[in-house]
């Protein structure tokens, strides 16, 4: 399996359980709401690798959960014509902070945390885990902004023998990123095919 192999099979997992594509607000480039029929806009709750409006790749998460009656669509025509196609949107908004963000990271390449230096007698971590550790300190990074923040992390290696290990490992990285409010607000997983186990760090709070 791959990293979109379970960001698809977890969007369709998640989009039985939410419900029909409900409105969204619809508005002029004035600012005024249009109650126009003919401008109702749908959207479902679920969304993979959404942005804002200001199209920042950096701030893209894997997936997506916010309130469509939340989201606002902006129309660029004050008039329009349903028979000639799409609704003229040029641009939408909608929050972060009353939102949920899936993160789902996949480790192939690091097969183990550390090596021994023959030369230097030494211990020492090794530079493609220090990679995939940074990589896991910006998707917390980008998690923190959300309301509640989901990491899904998938290990081919079995890095982590123990929930012990897992749980200071999590820990680690959340004062790395500077989550200061990770206990309240972020669920984390650990997932180890090989093993046949999957570890949890489960914030105070429920999730949905």
């Amino acid at each position: 399996m791959t990293e979109a192999d379970v960001q698809c099979s977890l969007y369709a997992a998640l989009l039985k359980q939410t419900s029909k594509a409900l409105k969204t607000v619809a508005r002029d480039a004035g600012g005024n709401r249009i109650k126009d029929w003919q401008y109702e806009l749908l959207t479902r709750s679920i969304h993979a690798e959404l942005s804002e409006s200001w199209r920042n790749l950096t701030e893209f998460v894997d997936l997506c959960l916010f309130c469509p009656s939340k989201t606002t669509f902006w129309i660029k025509k004050s008039k329009y014509d349903r028979g000639e196609g799409d609704v003229p949107v040029w641009c939408w908004d909608w929050s972060r902070k009353d939102s949920i963000g899936i993160e789902i990271k996949f480790n192939r390449t690091a097969s183990k945390d550390s090596g021994y230096s023959n030369k230097t007698k030494r211990t020492h971590v090794t530079e493609r885990w220090k990679a995939f550790r940074r990589s896991l300190v910006r998707d917390l990074r980008r998690l923190k902004k959300y309301k509640r923040g989901w990491l899904i992390f998938v290990d081919q290696n079995s890095l982590f023998p123990s929930y012990a290990k897992w749980r200071e490992f999590i820990d680690e990285l959340i004062r790395e990123a500077n989550y200061g409010y990770a206990k309240k607000t972020l669920n984390a997983y650990y997932l180890c095919p090989k093993r046949e186990k999957a570890l949890s760090y489960k914030s105070y709070y429920n999730s949905f």
